[in-house]
């Protein structure tokens, strides 16, 4: 048993997939993190539905399931269903739309995926990516997207590395379970914490941004941390724990000022 969807854009033999920056290579310096979401807060929209979409187009394949995932998408942005609910029931419905195909088919539709949707990349998503490598910071774009959509993203964007969801493969096939899925409660929280346990990270000088709740996992641990146009759970826990907000129009002079403010400890795990 194997699992595709790519959990790094470059290579790495890091054990938790985390490619260190050449410093830490020679120095015992902690890595500081940027630790940055995609679907809503790089892109406008969501980079599964290009995936979904592509996989109901497949001649030959019922195109039943990919629709399905694509009305939880619906859902969540209609505000009928909250995240955590749409993240459940697209992963569950994608693994159907994927089960059976062959791992190269799926790499190749997934990856597809993005040359559909990078018209949508938001104006500040390189310029932010750029800042923040400026700023010395090691960025991982987490996303709870598919994997091999969320590496091409990622290596557009320059990241030093990407993180998706992850399909279960088995004798070369898709078995229809999703393994890796950093949507669903805890998933972010639960590759945080590999990462940690693999490498020395700095959280106090780190930096997160994202729009929903299950970035919230991640804005926890942070020094700097930005709510991006926040869905109403990840708007709510803001208030309640003093996070910066920020829009698209704001967003790039939000980040530097953030930046340059002194670093504040991280909230208590929650």
């Amino acid at each position: 048993m194997n699992v595709i969807g790519p959990r790094t854009a470059p290579p790495s033999g890091d054990p938790a997939g985390l490619p260190r920056p050449a410093c830490s290579l020679g120095c015992s310096e902690p890595l500081r993190l940027a630790v940055l979401d995609l679907d809503g807060t790089l892109l406008d929209g969501f980079l599964a539905r290009h995936a979904a979409e592509a996989l109901a187009a497949v001649p030959g394949r019922d195109p039943g399931p990919a629709r399905a995932a694509l009305e939880f998408l619906a859902r969540y942005e209609a505000r009928a269903i909250t995240h955590d609910e749409c993240a459940e029931g697209f992963y569950r419905c994608y693994g159907r739309a994927v089960a059976g195909l062959a791992a190269e088919r799926l790499a190749a539709l997934e990856a597809s995926a993005w040359s559909t949707a990078r018209h949508a990349l938001f104006e500040h998503a390189k310029p932010l990516v750029a800042l923040l490598h400026r700023r010395g910071l090691h960025t991982w774009l987490l996303s709870g997207s598919p994997g091999h959509a969320v590496a091409a993203a990622g290596r557009e964007l320059g990241v030093h590395h990407a993180s998706g969801a992850v399909v279960e493969v088995r004798d070369g096939l898709a078995t229809g379970r999703v393994a890796g899925r950093p949507a669903a409660r805890g998933g972010k929280s639960k590759l945080l914490d590999e990462t940690a346990a693999a490498v020395a990270v700095d959280w106090e000088h780190s930096f997160a941004i994202g729009d929903s709740s299950s970035d919230a996992e991640v804005l926890h641990r942070v020094g700097a941390g930005i709510a991006f146009e926040p869905d109403p759970a990840l708007a709510e826990a803001a208030r309640a724990h003093g996070w910066t907000t920020a829009d698209r129009h704001g967003l790039l002079a939000v980040c530097r000022a953030l930046l340059e403010a002194p670093a504040k400890a991280p909230d208590p795990a929650p």
